[in-house]
């Protein structure tokens, strides 16, 4: 090809020049210089404008401010009575829920409401005496005594995996970037996406394979904890922290976020397939004069479940010739035909 005709081609067409995707920060970060980088703020949820102590913290975009109200938000949709589940030591997970009677595919397990709501993706700033969180944490430190201290001590109770230094907004924050589940406000213009802390939700341990699932009702602000299929009296109630990932992504970010490695039985490494037994005929144990290789008994074996299909459709194929034989001779009679062509058989 010349360079006159290479000139006269449009790239755009093929695809050039080759944008990289852009990550999820930046995408983020786009969304948020869009919006004029709208600051946050301390919002004290209650349930009634007259309630004494507030049951949350939210702390929320200013585009948000207008469109949920502080207090008024009424009692929680009420939980099964008496609960069915407990809150005890496990071995090798710490405390975790646990059922104490057979509970069905489906059924509430609990319906909670958080003490603490912040946004998942904001805009750090690196700048803050405190480091990334920094802004976060003085909020918090602000506004924590605003809960009542019965809300302050299960919030304060709760395990930290992340590092401290020694302030009330860091333990606070860390509190939360620990035990976070995920809470949507689909009123948001720009970024929707929350975390809220529970004080017995967030207490279910993790794994890849969970028997339970959290919704959350932005209408009610409160988590619905159910059942994703039957759970036996004893057993563990597990959500999971994670989306479901293969293995190797789904470690890492367990390790990253959380700094453990998953152990349960889904992680686990599976067992080798029993072999199949070897046939006696001579045929199947020789190898082959052309390749010096044994047969392949997965291709043998699908090619069989093929020709099995293959004979099943041409007996079916027969039985039809057969009752349309049936028709032509006797088709003065239509009872006998009927009789004739059920009664076939190959």
């Amino acid at each position: 090809m010349t360079s006159s005709s290479r000139s006269e081609i449009d790239l755009s067409s093929l695809g050039w020049p080759i944008h990289e995707q852009k990550s999820p920060s930046s995408q983020v970060s786009a969304a948020l210089h869009t919006a004029g980088l709208p600051s946050l703020g301390m919002r004290i949820c209650k349930e009634t404008s007259h309630s004494t102590n507030p049951f949350c913290l939210w702390l929320a975009y200013e585009d948000l401010w207008h469109e949920y109200a502080q207090d008024g938000w009424g009692p929680p949709p009420e939980s099964p009575t008496p609960p069915p589940f407990s809150i005890q030591h496990v071995s090798g997970y710490g405390n975790g829920m646990v059922a104490n009677r057979a509970i069905k595919t489906g059924e509430t397990i609990l319906f909670e409401r958080p003490i603490v709501v912040y946004p998942s993706v904001f805009i750090c700033h690196e700048d803050h005496p405190r480091g990334q969180w920094g802004e976060l944490e003085d909020l918090y430190e602000a506004g924590f005594p605003a809960l009542g201290e019965t809300e302050r001590s299960l919030y304060l109770e709760l395990w930290n995996c992340k590092p401290l230094t020694g302030t009330l907004g860091n333990k606070i924050m860390g509190l939360a970037r620990t035990n976070g589940l995920n809470t949507t406000f689909t009123r948001s213009k720009h970024l929707p996406v929350y975390a809220g802390v529970f004080p017995t939700i967030s207490r279910c341990n993790h794994s890849c394979g969970p028997n339970a699932s959290a919704k959350f009702n932005e209408e009610t602000m409160a988590m619905r904890l159910f059942s994703r299929r039957p759970i036996a009296p004893g057993e563990q109630i597990m959500i999971s922290y994670v989306a479901p990932l293969m293995y190797a992504p789904r470690q890492e970010e367990l390790k990253r976020k959380y700094l453990f490695t998953c152990e349960c039985n889904y992680c686990k490494p599976s067992k080798p397939s029993r072999p199949s037994r070897p046939l006696k005929h001579p045929f199947w144990n020789t190898a082959n004069q052309t390749t010096n290789k044994h047969v392949d008994f997965y291709r043998w074996n699908a090619m069989r479940a093929i020709f099995g299909e293959v004979k099943s459709h041409l007996d079916w194929i027969m039985r039809r010739n057969r009752g349309l034989n049936g028709y032509l001779r006797h088709r003065s009679s239509r009872t006998e035909i009927c009789c004739n062509s059920t009664k076939l058989r190959w």
